[in-house]
């Protein structure tokens, strides 16, 4: 049986970050430029113009840089929304004191956080609906808040 290509690509199991310079090798490889889901389970964190390398992709996940801005969290939108293959992707960013993403990505996106205190086992959360310009497609963004990880999963909606 000879060998076909790979449907899904799941990079983990390490608790060091590691450099981008990795996953650039990672990116040029043919079996992650022939793969329908990518998952990056380890800490190595995107930027936003990373994301362009998983334009080819039905599903993936990954890490973000947490200290992103609301011009680039309109970049994500963006960007994500021109991916024709895209069916789900979960991005995973990290609050810190200093730096609340979901609060920065409902400032971006217009969207309101709800206010008052949470019922108990609720976590932080709220979508948003993004039409896609010139299509009859849109985008979901559920964001939600568990601990000290803020996770934005973006559904296509065909």
């Amino acid at each position: 049986m000879k060998p076909r290509h790979l449907e899904s690509l799941i990079i983990g199991g390490c608790w060091d970050p590691i450099d981008i310079a990795d996953c650039k090798l990672i990116f040029e490889t043919e079996q992650f430029k022939n793969a329908k889901y990518v998952a990056f389970l380890w800490q190595v964190k995107f930027n936003v113009e990373d994301l362009l390398n998983f334009r080819h992709l039905r599903q993936f996940q990954c890490w973000m840089k947490n200290d992103i801005g609301p011009e680039e969290i309109l970049r994500v939108r963006d960007i994500v929304s021109t991916f024709e293959q895209i069916e789900f992707c979960d991005l995973i960013l990290r609050s810190t004191e200093d730096i609340f993403p979901m609060g920065r990505f409902a400032e971006a996106l217009g969207a309101e956080i709800p206010i008052g205190p949470l019922a108990e086992g609720e976590d932080w959360a709220f979508n948003h609906h993004y039409k896609i310009p010139k299509f009859r497609e849109s985008l979901e963004f559920k964001l939600t808040v568990k601990e000290s990880w803020c996770r934005v999963n973006i559904v296509r909606i065909r």
